[in-house]
């Protein structure tokens, strides 16, 4: 990926922004994965070099994610079209649906986009309708027009509330090494659907070792985004 990268940015001197040089390579990816894996699992795709190097055209950002859907929607997002070619030229948009959802649905602002070269537009993304029943929704933005095809994928997800999965924030591990002083313990609680678990009765226990937790003996419940975290001195085995 960074040899792709170095080639699109040698080949190209206006992929000459993080964003813009990060596009070039996560939004010309092609699909073609063993079993059609979800967005969360394979991102945009398989690194396509002679597109990513041949790019007339750049996404920012280069995903979408409306997160958690609320109970009110429309939720907005801006994307920014940016023709890094050396000649105008005009963009379709379009919206690649993948989940079947019926009440919720992606919508763009400008279906089509008419840039000189090394200009950009803004262009606001929507979610809109009701909210959906419980699950995670994602697709595909399209881009056509001039050089090699944009895909930018996007998610939304809807929470049941039950926990399903739980996976460390801090220190990385739920373990550490003896005489380890001040040791946080931090994770998360999620749904099957990635959504965070809030208000998820906690407990703390020490298996063995000889720790010990802080006077409050951490968090009771989990926060708003499924946190919950203790303090610990471990022991000397």
């Amino acid at each position: 990926v960074a040899g792709v990268a170095a080639m699109a940015k040698a080949q190209n001197p206006n992929l000459n922004t993080a964003g813009r040089l990060k596009s070039a390579v996560v939004n010309t990816a092609t699909a073609d994965l063993l079993g059609g894996p979800h967005v969360t699992d394979a991102g945009a795709g398989k690194l396509n070099a002679p597109d990513a190097v041949n790019v007339a055209a750049t996404l920012e950002p280069a995903a979408i994610s409306f997160g958690s859907v609320p109970t009110v929607l429309p939720v907005n997002r801006t994307l920014t079209l940016t023709n890094v070619s050396s000649a105008a030229a005009t963009f379709s948009i379009t919206v690649r649906q993948l989940s079947s959802d019926s009440n919720a649905r992606v919508t763009v602002s400008q279906s089509s986009v008419s840039l000189p070269a090394g200009q950009s537009q803004a262009i606001t993304v929507s979610l809109t309708g009701s909210k959906p029943a419980a699950g995670a929704y994602e697709g595909f933005l399209d881009v056509k027009g001039a050089g090699p095809d944009l895909h930018l994928p996007y998610l939304y997800m809807v929470g049941n509330g039950v926990p399903y999965d739980i996976f460390p924030l801090l220190n990385a591990l739920f373990i550490g090494p003896p005489n380890d002083y001040g040791y946080q313990l931090g994770f998360r609680v999620v749904d099957q659907y990635g959504v965070p678990v809030a208000n998820t009765p906690v407990s703390f226990q020490i298996l063995q070792g000889g720790g010990k937790f802080d006077a409050q003996g951490g968090d009771k419940l989990t926060g708003a985004q499924g946190n919950a975290s203790v303090w610990v001195d471990l022991g000397s085995q």
